[in-house]
């Protein structure tokens, strides 16, 4: 039984140090499409948005400096009380097809003033099969006539 236990953990130690740890920056942006449901003082709102992200400083030929990739959110804000919460999933593929999921969340509203946000990472195929990560964006938003268009800058710290 000691065997087994040491042969795990060795396992586990050598696994360990071959993980790479790396960061990436990007920019990120896209147009919002909103549907609001308002109930007395409080809000509710779905949206759906589409981006297009571009990493500008990486650590990894995981994330090519300049390589695009597109994405797809869907997410909601909640106004309860005075306070706002938005929470999103999103997929994102980069040009081999290989995708990854993030769920974000952040305080504020879609539209309204920048806040930091957090986001969690996995991959889901291909090369980033095994990818985990936390990144943190700051989005800033202006509306047109086509809506609410998004640009959020960001850091994210991953590990495969």
């Amino acid at each position: 039984m000691k065997k087994i236990i040491l042969t795990a953990f060795a396992c586990l130690s050598i696994a360990s140090v071959y993980a790479e740890n790396f960061s990436v920056e990007f920019i990120n942006v896209g147009n919002f499409h909103i549907s609001d449901i308002k109930s007395g003082n409080d809000t509710y709102a779905s949206w759906l948005v589409n981006t297009v992200n571009v990493a500008t400083k990486s650590g990894s030929e995981l994330f090519p400096v300049n390589g695009i990739m597109t994405g797809t959110c869907i997410g909601t804000s909640k106004t309860v009380n005075g306070s706002t919460l938005t929470e999103a999933d999103c997929v994102t593929k980069d040009s081999s097809g290989d995708e990854f999921t993030g769920h974000l969340v952040r305080d504020g509203i879609v539209g309204g003033p920048p806040s930091k946000g957090s986001n969690t990472v996995k991959g889901l195929s291909g090369k980033f099969i095994g990818l985990t990560g936390k990144c943190t964006y700051i989005p800033t938003t202006f509306k047109t006539v086509e809506g609410i268009q998004n640009v959020s800058i960001g850091k994210c710290d991953y590990q495969k």
